[in-house]
């Protein structure tokens, strides 16, 4: 568990969250085509690799 956290002013910015002692803590920003994440998809095997690759599938242009 990282010793701090990202608490948006835009809430909508807040792409996905985790509970963590009953408490939501923002997982994932995003803003367009920026994504921005509290852990490592690339390391984190099969279920990383199928975001990534879904976040690719999305992007603009």
């Amino acid at each position: 568990m990282h010793s701090y956290g990202v608490v948006p002013e835009d809430a909508n910015l807040v792409a996905a969250h985790v509970m963590v002692a009953r408490q939501p803590v923002t997982a994932a920003i995003a803003h367009g085509a920026l994504v921005a994440t509290q852990f490592h998809p690339e390391k984190s095997g099969p279920c990383g690799q199928r975001i990534l690759a879904r976040w690719l599938k999305h992007l603009p242009g």
